[in-house]
């Protein structure tokens, strides 16, 4: 009804983080296996537990977040679009790589309009975590670890608890879901490290110095 009256409503954002985060828990689910890692619910009602649906409308939500809200074009801190964006490009993933689901275009283009959102969004975030090597000056930054804080725009020094938390958890779950390592380096590190390669050459063309590569 919220998207019905108006197509980018600020409803269907609000409930967009714990409602994409329901419905990936709710469509990943288990029947009558005993496993502890997900929700393992009776075999007797597999049958009237739809989890394509729910997986449905968990990429449906993924795409109005990228597509309408337009959360590349946002000036502040989006890592909770990140929270439903994860989830929904490895329910897709999942349903491409499924043998037993035929797959259409529509889907694949979805996952990979996700995933290139997932790889650009998280880029910029990372980059506003003090301490994770996007101080031009960086030159030995790890990819693993930083200092923690997280700005909420790339020109505000304040620090919010609940930005970090979202950005972190958003960060989780792309290691974990996209890029399949919890403890590597940060996917990311190559391209802050040409981007950074870039910066320090045209300065060096400016300046007239030479600069080592990181």
């Amino acid at each position: 009804k919220a998207r019905h009256k108006d197509e980018d409503s600020s409803d269907t954002k609000g409930c967009f983080q714990w409602l994409s985060m329901s419905l990936f828990e709710l469509s990943t689910v288990t029947f009558g296996t005993g496993r502890k890692s997900r929700f393992d619910l009776p075999t007797a009602i597999q049958k009237l537990y739809c989890v394509e649906d729910l997986g449905a409308h968990l990429v449906d939500l993924a795409m109005w977040m990228v597509d309408v809200h337009q959360t590349l074009k946002r000036g502040r801190n989006t890592g909770y679009a990140y929270e439903g964006i994860t989830p929904a490009w490895a329910w897709a993933a999942h349903i491409i790589k499924s043998p037993d689901i035929e797959t259409d275009k529509d889907t694949v283009a979805n996952a990979r309009k996700l995933h290139c959102t997932i790889q650009t969004g998280m880029d910029k975030l990372i980059s506003w975590q003090v301490g994770m090597g996007a101080e031009a000056s960086d030159e030995i930054w790890n990819g693993k670890s930083g200092l923690g804080g997280v700005q909420n725009a790339a020109d505000e020094s304040g620090l919010r608890i609940d930005v970090t938390q979202h950005q972190m958890h958003a960060t989780i779950l792309a290691r974990r879901y996209v890029y399949q390592d919890e403890y590597a380096a940060f996917p990311w590190i190559e391209a802050h490290r040409a981007k950074t390669r870039k910066a320090q050459g045209k300065a060096a063309a400016r300046d007239g110095t030479q600069t080592e590569e990181i």
